[in-house]
């Protein structure tokens, strides 16, 4: 059985407090302590708050602190971040910027939808607009920068969606659009560039994984893996499909890749002469593949979910969820968190012989989409359009 390679970064962060990027590790897996597994709209919420506009990016947790993006108004003119204290829900601060790149409101557009990254000295907000911002835990500006204005013009019908990665002294950026793309590696200390890595035009959505030193991509026909020290491809595979918005998900030794089409999610053997291990007779959507112990777990578009096995692609069984999911799932302990768009949350015991459901969990999300979770000890971090929801297990 392949152990998870959950040291996804060399940050100085407390593995069980934190939940420092997008899908926490990049994995989506955590080792947080007494996280809950039955909670309501009248139990279990210990604090929830409105947040202005409108924002799809996830929240980031370090230690006391949880920080949440969104952007404001017709032309999504201000950009927010947002700082809470975990315990209480008091709102530490508020910062809001002018955007650089103004672009018209609409549900088929990304609305604030990179999540940022989180270490020990900052918090790193990437928007659709180019801005990329750097605070310290005040709220104060370390630098900023503006990449559409550096590099052109974004170029598609639906908006930058690929979050933030980060090394322990680097900030990883992949635009992917039908314009000139790139990989870019940011130091966290001054804001200039490490190195850019120019690639060609591709339309994608997926967030970049990095693993230790490595860089590892899923995006839009190909699956790539980079050194994350000098940007150098190590090595890559192409002629796959529909792999444009599933983020990857790694063991120490395999890559699985999310596709909406059929028959190509996957799982590749890494290295140097990289191998297609299996493909499974399964699709996936917004929702990234999640790998637990022995299994993978895939989520279609109308919401069904699939187990297969790591080891050979099997499928093991199926079942229909409340509802489809944007939210990628979370590897608890001995439970995984399936997050539905709709506020619903089926909570499973790991069984690879069944469908193992301990509870079905519902939250309000008033009118808008669950996007995004965080976990630490303790506590989920729900992000909907408008609101971030604290669920904690005394509560």
């Amino acid at each position: 059985m392949r152990a998870l390679c959950l040291c996804i970064l060399l940050v100085s962060i407390h593995a069980q407090t934190s939940w420092p990027g997008f899908r926490g590790n990049g994995n989506s897996s955590t080792a947080a302590k007494d996280l809950p597994t039955n909670w309501s709209q009248s139990k279990g919420i210990a604090w929830k708050h409105e947040i202005s506009g409108y924002g799809q990016s996830s929240p980031v947790v370090f230690n006391d602190k949880v920080f949440v993006t969104s952007s404001v108004g017709e032309m999504k003119e201000t950009l927010c971040v947002y700082c809470f204290n975990l315990s209480t829900g008091e709102l530490l601060w508020k910062k809001t910027f002018a955007s650089s790149h103004q672009h018209k409101r609409s549900k088929m557009v990304a609305q604030s939808a990179p999540t940022p990254v989180v270490d020990e000295k900052a918090i790193y907000a990437f928007f659709e607009s180019g801005d990329l911002i750097a605070l310290n835990f005040k709220g104060e500006a370390l630098w900023k920068r503006n990449l559409t204005k550096e590099y052109g013009e974004y170029k598609g019908n639906h908006g930058i969606g690929s979050s933030l990665g980060q090394t322990q002294k680097s900030i990883i950026v992949l635009v992917e659009h039908e314009g000139p793309s790139y990989l870019l590696s940011i130091d966290k200390s001054n804001g200039k560039n490490l190195w850019k890595n120019e690639r060609s035009p591709r339309v994608s959505w997926a967030s970049p994984l990095v693993l230790q030193d490595k860089i590892i991509i899923s995006s839009n026909g190909v699956v790539e893996v980079y050194n994350a020290q000098d940007g150098k491809r190590l090595w890559f595979m192409d002629g796959i499909k529909k792999n444009t918005v599933p983020s990857p998900s790694c063991t120490d030794d395999v890559v699985v890749i999310g596709s909406s089409a059929k028959n190509w999610c996957m799982a590749i053997k890494r290295g140097k002469d990289p191998k297609v291990l299996w493909k499974a007779s399964v699709a996936c959507s917004f929702s990234s593949p999640l790998i637990a112990d022995d299994c993978v777990y895939f989520v279609n578009r109308a919401g069904v979910l699939y187990c297969v096995d790591l080891k050979n692609g099997e499928k093991l069984w199926s079942e229909r969820l409340p509802g489809s999911m944007w939210a990628s799932a979370v590897n608890a302990g001995k439970y995984i968190y399936f997050f539905c768009k709709d506020g619903a949350t089926v909570v499973l015991q790991k069984d690879r012989s069944k469908f193992n459901k301990v509870a079905e969990n519902v939250v309000e999300v008033k009118g808008t989409s669950v996007y995004g979770v965080a976990a630490t000890d303790g506590y989920f971090l729900i992000r909907s359009g408008r609101e971030i929801i604290a669920i904690h297990t005394q509560s």
